[in-house]
């Protein structure tokens, strides 16, 4: 067996001497360092004492840093960090460390031995940023840069083809489809008249101006077709929003399904370089009989294998599942103190976007305390909250 490297040594002794136990270093997937419990079942001290010394003011102290509690889909919590470009988790209930980045080893082996020995030394400052890794972050930018434009045509052919697909997987006979289609020009002739009434267009093709003049529009709500309105306003905001990286977007739904899910990961790889997804609120059964795992797996087979990494770490780790079932749907983007949203019937769903169905639709502006308050403390209230004293 290959001797221990230096690093490793200190980490164990470190653990052993403050609540003696044993741990073990695995370095078995590339951009992830994770020290686990040797015992299989972990240990909730040995969590503890991960969120201590993380938190502790030597190093990344609560008042200065900003922790993610989040949950599994088996409901147990961890605690996450991000910071000099990689993410730090605790998870609680095995007390296994978990450090995840595109330059983990770098920062590994130039951080992390120093963030123990802060652990035992006399107060002093809390740790900078490193500028290497902004260094090595913004080397990494540039390569995927080189990237976005096919990443853009991509994304086109690929919303292409999957609209294809769905209206194929619908097809009936010619009689019973030509029946269908009589009775839908009426309506169609109606949902029009509705449309030039309030002033507003088909929203399938927008530019960001026209786009701000269609939101000033739903102001006071009203109902819109699911399918050929709701939900190209859905993708239009967030191509948008994703295109500015001091946006914070949010997305809440209770039910989502693979095409959905596909459309927002097809719009974050476009916006690679910007995309800022803070929290994406889903019921874990979140399409009829499937989970959630089941439809985020869908979707990874969909995607390029060089892609799928990225949209792990962009997409998936921000996806949230509150204990308590709820029906609230909305998207927001938060910037400079303030928060757009935009309040919706609509389930991030083919029953609200592909099948023909009518939803109320409204614009809202606030501050982003004023959102924090109305909609985030709510729905993050169904979240259970577990305090470690540090």
């Amino acid at each position: 067996m290959a001797e221990d490297t230096a690093i490793e040594k200190h980490i164990k002794s470190f653990v052993s001497n403050k609540i003696g136990e044993s741990v073990y270093l695995d370095l078995s997937k590339s951009k992830f360092v994770i020290i686990k419990h040797k015992i299989k079942t972990g240990s909730i001290s040995l969590a503890s004492l991960w969120v201590r010394v993380l938190q502790h003011r030597n190093n990344y102290p609560v008042q200065r840093y900003p922790y993610r509690t989040l949950y599994e889909a088996n409901g147990n919590q961890k605690i996450s960090l991000k910071i000099d470009d990689v993410t730090m988790t605790v998870f609680l209930s095995t007390g296994t460390l978990m450090i995840q980045g595109n330059f983990v080893l770098e920062w590994f082996t130039k951080r992390f031995e120093d963030i123990l020995r802060n652990y035992d030394a006399p107060d002093g400052p809390s740790q900078p940023v490193l500028a290497m890794f902004t260094q090595y972050q913004n080397q990494w930018e540039s390569l995927l840069d080189r990237e976005k434009k096919a990443a853009d045509e991509a994304s086109r052919k690929q919303w292409e083809r999957e609209e294809v697909a769905l209206c194929k997987a619908d097809e009936l006979p010619v009689t019973v489809k030509q029946t269908f289609q009589e009775a839908d020009m009426s309506d169609q002739e109606e949902d029009n008249r509705t449309l030039q009434q309030l002033e507003l267009v088909r929203l399938d093709q927008l530019e960001e101006e026209d786009l701000d003049s269609q939101l000033e529009k739903l102001r006071q709500g009203c109902v819109l077709d699911g399918p050929t309105v709701v939900y190209p306003l859905w993708k239009s905001l967030l191509d948008c929003w994703f295109s500015n990286q001091t946006n914070k977007v949010y997305l809440a739904t209770p039910f989502l399904d693979t095409v959905r899910l596909s459309d927002v990961c097809h719009l974050v790889l476009k916006h690679k370089l910007t995309a800022n997804l803070e929290a994406f609120y889903v019921r874990q059964n979140c399409d009829h009989k499937l989970q959630i795992s089941d439809v985020k797996r869908n979707t990874q087979n969909r995607l390029e294998p060089k892609d799928q990494v990225f949209i792990e770490y962009k997409v998936y780790n921000r996806i949230v599942y509150p204990l308590k079932k709820f029906h609230t749907k909305f998207l927001a983007c938060v910037s400079k103190g303030q928060a757009q949203v935009v309040v919706t019937s609509a389930n991030f769903h083919a029953d609200h976007f592909h099948f023909p169905n009518l939803e109320s639709v409204q614009f809202l502006t606030m501050t982003e305390a004023e959102f924090i308050h109305r909609y985030l403390r709510t729905i993050q209230a169904s979240q259970l909250e577990v305090t470690i004293q540090t």
